[in-house]
């Protein structure tokens, strides 16, 4: 066995000793191996970006809290009332990627709840395109379009990373669907 590295207790919760996002671009690229995904470099660093974070205290969907302000739903339809163009762009990209993280990272939670990946695709996928038509002209306007149209490839690629994240405590699992979904 190799010499332990400071920082190794952290795998067991998903987060390896290197920096969030080297740790994540790794399982991003090998499950895109996997399942021999062939999309943009930008959508393949918009994943990354996201799990980023999600796992940094720092992060953006960190900063959102243990549970939305509204259910997501609420969220799209905030988003559609909202007459700011940015502020509509931020909260249609947050209601994508909490979708994303929901149908893809935590599929397998979902499966002991009432709503399914499938309603978490749809609401994704949705949000995504109109962040996609809210920040046109622009190169993420590119990616946001990429992520509504293949948001079931992308999630898939999420399950994958969550899987090679082994996260085997529960706890840690448990502790960590709490923060993105409300009760």
């Amino acid at each position: 066995m190799g010499q332990r590295r400071s920082g190794d207790d952290k795998v067991a919760r998903g987060i390896d000793a290197r920096p969030a996002m080297a740790f994540f671009k790794e399982r991003v690229d090998e499950a895109y191996a996997q399942r021999e995904v062939r999309t943009s470099e930008d959508a393949a660093y918009y994943l990354v970006q996201l799990l980023t974070r999600f796992v940094c205290p720092s992060g953006r969907l960190a900063d959102v809290g243990p549970r939305p302000p509204h259910p997501l739903g609420g969220m799209l339809l905030t988003a559609a009332q909202e007459h700011d163009s940015y502020r509509r762009f931020v909260i249609l990209r947050d209601v994508g990627d909490m979708s994303l993280l929901l149908a893809g990272f935590f599929a397998e939670s979902l499966r002991q709840r009432c709503v399914g990946a499938d309603y978490y695709a749809d609401l994704g996928g949705a949000a995504y395109g109109s962040a996609a038509e809210t920040c046109q002209p622009s190169a993420n306007a590119v990616v946001f379009e990429e992520l509504a149209c293949n948001f079931l490839i992308f999630a898939g690629v999420l399950a994958d990373v969550a899987a090679r994240c082994d996260l085997a405590d529960e706890d840690t699992v448990r502790g960590t669907w709490s923060r993105v979904v409300a009760s």
